[in-house]
């Protein structure tokens, strides 16, 4: 490399060369094998970090309960309840039908179809992820 510049130096191609060659010798490291522990250090403190702001997000959206899904369709889910860590109750809208359903693991059964349609705020059925979290943010957090 270095020839190749003398060269374009000597016929004139370049106006100095000395700027492109590097004279000084290479290092192969900066670190000593004893400063290697610091910096793994901090890679390791960073993806705890990373994993404990991942970890914490979905605890809080588990315990904020399900969020009413809107379907554009006709299905909606007006309501629900937790009866334990894997079962619940859902009151669906189905059409013209209000409709109670049992969820468990591995298991959906029907328990009641209702005569009469339980009323219900447009608002409760209408709302989002973002109006759900800046309820849960104005509230201060998460209730357990």
């Amino acid at each position: 490399m270095m020839k190749i510049l003398e060269n374009m130096l000597e016929i004139g191609l370049i106006a100095s060369a000395e700027n492109l060659i590097d004279k000084s010798p290479v290092k192969a490291s900066t670190l000593s094998p004893g400063d290697y522990g610091g910096f793994i250090f901090k890679i390791v403190l960073s993806l705890i970090i990373v994993a404990a702001c991942v970890a914490v997000t979905i605890w809080m959206i588990k315990k904020a309960g399900r969020f009413n899904h809107s379907a554009f369709g006709n299905l909606k889910i007006i309501d629900s309840l937790n009866l334990g860590a894997r079962e619940r109750l859902l009151l669906l809208q189905v059409a013209d039908q209000q409709v109670l359903v049992a969820i468990s693991p591995g298991h959906i059964e029907t328990i009641l179809v209702l005569n009469k349609n339980i009323e219900t705020p447009p608002a409760q059925i209408e709302k989002t992820f973002s109006q759900k979290l800046k309820q849960i943010m104005i509230n201060g957090g998460v209730k357990i």
